[in-house]
């Protein structure tokens, strides 16, 4: 059946379309077919993949088309299968045999994954023929139907996992991630020459690609029949290539910009990778009404004006706030004073209040357990029923987990807490940073032969406990790899950066921490002492690369 036409001019859309691509179709098939399908100017995609590959496509539309790198960047994880005992001239199964080897007996897991470290890490592959890699112009695939093979030179790439996951022999089953422009099918073809009896790639699916998943990616037929309003609602907001440093923000709804907005609400705190999520809910549907995203939160937070005797510490500062803010693609922030008369505000008032002060607001994103109002009497059932009566689209954004339990700031606070720094990155989606203005100390740093900068964090910011650390430290545009120590009292945090020499006096530090090394040992002996921050720097060093 013939695709069904959209409008003869179509809508100007600017976005990405996750595609699950099915086996025999080429790239530019599906690219062609959505482009067909919706009248649309400009379509492109993020990455090829071959025929005989299913999986996650990246479709590029409008503007799209001009952030291909940045979608492209992003590590791949794969999932293929390889044939053992036989060599083909594409390396994989469309391509005509050329020769056949038997299979060693005995071929077990553990034999074949011991082949595999040779293959991980940073490497250099040959790319195959039958690439889109071109010579004097002329890609390479285009050779090889000529039948012409031309010496290539190879290329780096990094394996980041290599991973056996089932093994029926002849067949092998691998999972792979992997960077930018890695052939599996040549990892296949060079792990059957490794093992003696030749192998080719016999299947292959992308199952993801940067931040994007085929999980959340739309079947080629399911486009066949949608309507470009609901294909419009697929749509994910284009990538941010050139963040600002920070957005601006707004004390009052007097203040802010006459214009379509979407808002996330929410405390925000931290800006872990739940609250990203509901970030990108607000994106997307800021795309579909052609508005720009906004984030309301309070100052303080809510807990220090209602439980400040219990009131949790901050895990981030409001310049960070700004700062991820901007990477996240947000136009701006609404921090409404928060205050007794507000905290004792009803949550119809509320929302009153937000369709007075926002004309043009179109659409909500809330977590799914937000509350609000006097002692949170509103919630997502009147949020709903009060948006439907005026018009404005509500997304309730689910949670996130990670190892099968909630993202949340508390969980975060308590791995801080704890000095599992590793953990606390990977629900944050970076690592936990300070800062501060460096100042003047006691210089017994510098008398040991490793003196350091010394500031003081922001007195309602989280310390991790009290010990030795890895860090990376931002100097202006510049890294470098520091060994740091950290007090409570009094709150301080000292930073030897290494390889670094210069006076960092009245200047702003920033330092990410990576790893918590040992608690904080009262050493007395001033030669012993130094022998001990010798073998900090020393780990650190071997730890963390800049």
């Amino acid at each position: 059946m013939s695709p069904r036409r959209g409008r003869r001019n179509g809508l100007k859309l600017d976005g990405l379309l996750l595609v699950d691509k099915p086996q025999d179709w080429t790239s530019h098939d599906v690219v062609n077919f959505v482009r067909g399908r919706y009248r649309l100017n400009k379509v492109g995609h993020g990455g090829t993949l071959d025929p005989m590959a299913t999986g996650l496509l990246v479709l590029l539309i409008g503007k799209g088309t001009k952030c291909s790198d940045a979608v492209m960047g992003g590590k791949k994880v794969y999932e293929g299968t390889y044939t053992l005992g036989s060599t083909t001239n594409t390396q994989d199964a469309e391509g005509e045999v050329e020769e056949t080897r038997p299979v060693p007996e005995g071929l077990t897991r553990e034999k074949l994954e011991a082949l595999l470290p040779q293959f991980t890490g940073d490497i250099e592959q040959i790319p195959p023929m039958v690439s889109a890699i071109k010579k004097d112009g002329v890609a390479l695939y285009k050779l090889a139907r000529k039948g012409e093979v031309i010496e290539r030179p190879p290329r780096p790439v990094t394996i980041y996992s290599y991973e056996i996951t089932a093994v029926r022999i002849p067949e092998i089953d691998v999972r792979i991630v992997c960077s930018k422009g890695t052939y599996i099918r040549t990892l296949a073809h060079d792990f059957g020459q490794i093992l003696g009896c030749g192998a080719h790639l016999s299947a292959l699916r992308r199952t993801s690609s940067g931040d994007f998943d085929v999980r959340h990616a739309i079947e080629v037929e399911s486009i066949r029949e949608m309507e470009i309003e609901k294909f419009q609602d697929r749509l994910l907001p284009l990538p941010v290539i050139h963040p600002k440093n920070d957005v601006p923000s707004y004390p009052s709804l007097t203040e802010l910009p006459q214009a379509a907005m979407v808002l996330a609400i929410g405390a925000f705190d931290g800006l872990h990778l739940g609250h990203k999520h509901v970030i990108e809910q607000a994106r997307s549907l800021a795309v579909r009404h052609q508005a720009q995203t906004g984030i309301l939160r309070f100052s303080p937070h809510p807990s220090r004006v209602l439980h400040p005797e219990t009131a949790p510490p901050l895990l981030s500062g409001e310049t960070q706030i700004s700062q991820n803010l901007a990477k996240q693609g947000v136009d701006f922030q609404l921090r409404l004073p928060f205050n007794p008369e507000l905290a004792n505000q009803e949550a119809e008032d509320f929302l009153q209040q937000l369709k007075t002060g926002i004309p043009q607001l179109k659409g909500l994103v809330v977590g799914p357990n937000w509350r609000f109002g006097k002692q949170g009497r509103g919630d997502i059932q009147l949020l709903q029923s009060w948006a439907t009566e005026n018009a404005i689209e509500v997304v309730i954004a689910e949670g996130v987990e990670a190892n099968g339990e909630m993202i949340s700031s508390t969980r975060i606070r308590n791995l801080v807490q704890a000095g599992a720094m590793k953990d606390a990155a990977e629900l944050l989606g970076r690592p936990y940073r300070l800062s501060g203005e460096v100042n003047h100390g006691k210089k017994y740093g510098r008398e040991l032969g490793f003196p350091t900068a010394n500031f003081t964090p922001e007195s309602e910011r989280m310390l991790p406990p009290e010990g030795v650390y890895a860090m990376t430290v931002h100097l202006g545009s510049k890294l470098y790899t520091g060994a740091g120590y950290i007090t409570h009292n009094p709150r301080l945090v000292e930073v030897h950066l290494l390889d670094f020499e210069g006076d960092l006096y009245g200047r702003e530090l920033t330092v990410d921490l990576i790893q918590f090394q040992r608690s904080a040992t009262p050493i007395a002996d001033q030669e012993k002492l130094r022998q001990r921050i010798e073998q900090d720097v020393k780990d650190i060093r071997e730890q963390v690369s800049t």
